[in-house]
């Protein structure tokens, strides 16, 4: 289950007209973190350690199982592809997670820089 950050708790006491510190009951905790799973499910919300709100995520273009394994088959590091493509680490952490896209300029010089093809990381091969 999805845990409801402390804003979340005290947005919902705050309704409830209690002080926001007030621990909420278990039935009110279990209903944040089943609304939370269903905006993530539905939504492809991810959410932020700390954040207010969360960040919403483009639909993907690209298959991230087949982007990181294309790399690790390929002997490249993370640092060093996203060094030679010309993005952040992070940028390329989150597209194989799956929770950030990659323009297909982006997807076409990881192609190239891997040495296959650019339609190995198309989502509509994959599935």
């Amino acid at each position: 289950m999805i845990e409801p950050t402390p804003e979340m708790k005290a947005a919902v006491n705050r309704r409830l007209g209690r002080p926001e510190d007030t621990e909420l009951d278990p039935a009110i905790h279990a209903a944040i973190g089943d609304v939370l799973a269903i905006l993530r499910r539905d939504y492809r919300l991810a959410l932020r350690a700390g954040a207010v709100k969360p960040r919403r995520v483009a639909a993907l273009d690209h298959d991230p199982a087949a982007l990181k394994q294309a790399r690790m088959q390929a002997g490249w590091r993370q640092r060093h592809l996203a060094e030679a493509v010309g993005i952040s680490v992070s940028l390329l952490s989150e597209a194989e997670k799956g929770t950030r896209g990659l323009a297909p300029a982006v997807l076409e010089r990881i192609a190239a820089i891997l040495g296959c093809p650019a339609a190995t990381f198309d989502r509509k091969a994959a599935s």
